[in-house]
């Protein structure tokens, strides 16, 4: 004779592939929340830094006319105050330019290497 089984039992293999599938949503869900918090650390973290990067510009470029002005003034010409203020840009630019290897893309590299694995 032969039992019938209802519908609501399951065979342990079936039950085995429920939870595997569970655990494979569960899984998926898991690793989608994560990017989405890695995706929103990094967006805020950008928004905040092109912030702060746009204020200290204003402030930078006001200072920065405000020196050649001052220059100017002392020596007599104002447009010799800003020659030298872009002169003195002109010479950081040479310098950042042949270390901008070692100085820039390096460190940058592997901060953002670091941020990524952490």
């Amino acid at each position: 004779m032969t039992t019938d089984k209802t519908e609501d039992e399951n065979t342990p293999i079936e039950t085995l592939f429920e939870r595997a599938e569970a655990f494979g949503k569960t899984s998926l869900e898991l690793y989608r929340l994560k990017a989405i918090e890695k995706l929103a650390t990094i967006v805020s973290d950008l928004v905040s830094n092109i912030l702060l990067i746009v204020c200290f510009s204003f402030f930078f470029m006001l200072l920065n006319i405000g020196i050649a002005l001052w220059i100017g003034d002392a020596i007599g010409h104002t447009y010799h105050g800003f020659l030298i203020v872009a002169g003195f840009y002109l010479f950081a630019f040479i310098l950042l330019y042949a270390i901008r290897n070692s100085a820039i893309k390096m460190p940058i590299s592997k901060s953002i290497i670091d941020k990524s694995i952490n």
